[in-house]
């Protein structure tokens, strides 16, 4: 990509003024329609958007592609349907009977009752350079997606585990944000589901005591403990195959791309690229 070995930019392939404002310009386009509608173009965008301040050649190239491939699947939309589902199956991250010998249950929505669901994921080191972790999550009301997050983190994490388990307080915070809207207009779900692929990180989330790697972690973070021992989540496990937020931490290739937005029941996009 025209780095040095430390990881800075080549001088020899640094853009001029001009050049870096072009870069910046379109970076500003593309973030803005990703916060929009184009979730797909989430991950791609916050790539992007760290070499701001100073990109080189073959990112302006990428950039431009990316703007490409946005305009010419400029159809893209999000479409939203009173009887829509999540397609793809989800199991529970602590198993009926473990729950069951709490005194609790898991009792979870009914067809007519309304849901929140969050799907995250992560990856442990998305930056070769600095080995820190960029992550993301899905948040969907009813099986329509409302809301979605790529963000990269500037501090490694020890493990897969430390990182999926900081996306759950993350994600969590968000997700708790739609729920209190939904109680002022009286349509909030009794509790919140938060679906990831990574069982380690689900283990550090539902078991109490569970201290594995939180050493590491700040304290603010066992949070998610608390509310899931209170019921307020209801922690579920997907296949990795089947997490739509794969797309958000991670480059796909074209058919594992336009499988995760099939799953999400949007439009296919065209084979622009």
């Amino acid at each position: 990509m025209g780095r040095n070995k430390d990881g800075t930019i080549s001088i020899t392939d640094a853009l001029t003024k001009e050049e870096q404002k072009r870069y910046q310009s379109i970076v500003g386009i593309l973030q803005f329609m990703a916060s929009l509608v184009r979730y797909d173009l989430a991950y791609s965008t916050s790539f992007l958007g760290r070499f701001n301040a100073k990109a080189n050649h073959k990112l302006l190239k990428l950039a431009e592609r990316v703007l490409i491939y946005a305009i010419q699947t400029k159809e893209f939309s999000l479409n939203y349907h009173k009887d829509q589902k999540i397609n793809t199956e989800m199991t529970p991250a602590t198993p009926d009977n473990e729950v069951e010998d709490s005194g609790k249950t898991n009792d979870y929505p009914s067809p007519n009752e309304w849901n929140l669901t969050t799907i995250t994921d992560s990856t442990f080191d998305s930056d070769p350079t600095t080995r820190s972790p960029q992550f993301g999550y899905m948040i969907f009301f009813n099986g329509n997606l409302i809301q979605w997050k790529s963000k990269h983190r500037d501090r490694p994490q020890t493990s897969t585990a430390t990182v999926e388990y900081m996306v759950y307080e993350k994600a969590y915070i968000d997700t708790l944000g739609v729920q209190r809207i939904l109680e002022c207009i009286k349509s909030a779900p009794k509790y919140i589901i938060l679906a990831n692929d990574n069982k380690a990180g689900l283990k550090m989330s539902s078991t109490p005591g569970h201290q594995e790697g939180k050493k590491y972690l700040d304290r603010k973070l066992e949070i998610t403990e608390a509310v899931v021992i209170d019921r307020k989540i209801r922690l579920m496990y997907i296949k990795g195959e089947y997490n739509m937020a794969d797309m958000l931490t991670k480059a796909l290739n074209r058919n594992i791309f336009q499988k995760e937005l099939k799953v999400i029941n949007q439009q296919q996009v065209n084979n622009s690229l």
